[in-house]
């Protein structure tokens, strides 16, 4: 091959301007896609994540009350120890509670079970209740958004200040089943204050609005999974929420 030959070979083997732009535009879209879809695929997995950390949280907070309520009433026939009544109690405001605690939500409800203890009976913190004894369990919602119990013993001394058990529990609403015609169904179900005999009680529906804690939305918005009873106007935090009910009969 000639000199000349060689050189017009080089010449022709490189880009020209126009080449390089067309592929610097190419490779500026296919990055704007792939940006986008990793931006998606993200928001969509924070958004998962959220859902079920809510889940765990309500669950959790649901089945603590549950465990907690079903115990409510239980008296050892083997002591002399007889729980007091009323065997439950509960209220629509912090400071009408049968008993106290600072730093709740004035308007989240609150809830107090009664039993005696025993071989293999603890409180709501997981500490055994001795034998020829009974406490109070209360359950209600910090002004930190958890749900907190505290337990107090026969005679209203306090054993363990509010300890928090869920976080991202913000709220707390519940119904009290009575059986007023003494056939062992409920009649209807009401709020505290409309319950005039609490030997009437069978049952509890407690319903709880739990969040996501951290801002997982892209718009100020909100989005509430189930809600029915807390259905309402919430602030544009971008939080997750969902609502979890549960019914439990109880020993009365």
């Amino acid at each position: 091959m000639t000199m000349r030959k060689l050189q017009r070979t080089l010449k022709c083997s490189g880009f020209s301007l126009i080449e390089l732009m067309i592929s610097l535009v190419i490779a500026i879209v296919a990055m704007a896609v792939l940006l986008g879809i990793y931006q998606s695929n993200s928001q969509t997995a924070r958004f998962h994540n959220a859902v079920l950390m809510v889940q765990e949280n309500g669950r959790f907070a649901a089945d603590a009350i549950g465990r907690t309520a079903r115990m409510a009433g239980y008296d050892d026939p083997m002591t002399t120890t007889e729980v007091s009544t009323p065997l439950i109690e509960g209220s629509i405001n912090a400071s009408g509670a049968q008993i106290s605690q600072t730093g709740l939500k004035p308007d989240s409800h609150t809830i107090s079970i009664r039993y005696e203890g025993g071989a293999g009976i603890r409180d709501c913190q997981g500490q055994a209740v001795a034998a020829d004894d009974w406490v109070t369990i209360m359950f209600a919602v910090s002004t930190e958004n958890n749900l907190v119990c505290a337990t107090y013993t026969n005679n209203s001394a306090l054993v363990s200040n509010a300890t928090a058990l869920a976080e991202g529990v913000e709220d707390m609403r519940v119904l009290y089943g009575l059986d007023i015609d003494e056939t062992g169904d409920v009649n209807r179900y009401v709020r505290s204050t409309a319950v005039g005999d609490w030997s009437q009680v069978v049952s509890l529906r407690v319903a709880l609005l739990v969040n996501s804690i951290g801002s997982v939305l892209t718009t100020d918005d909100t989005n509430c999974l189930g809600c029915r009873v807390f259905a309402g106007t919430f602030d544009a935090d971008r939080l997750v929420r969902q609502e979890f009910q549960t019914t439990i009969e109880v020993r009365n």
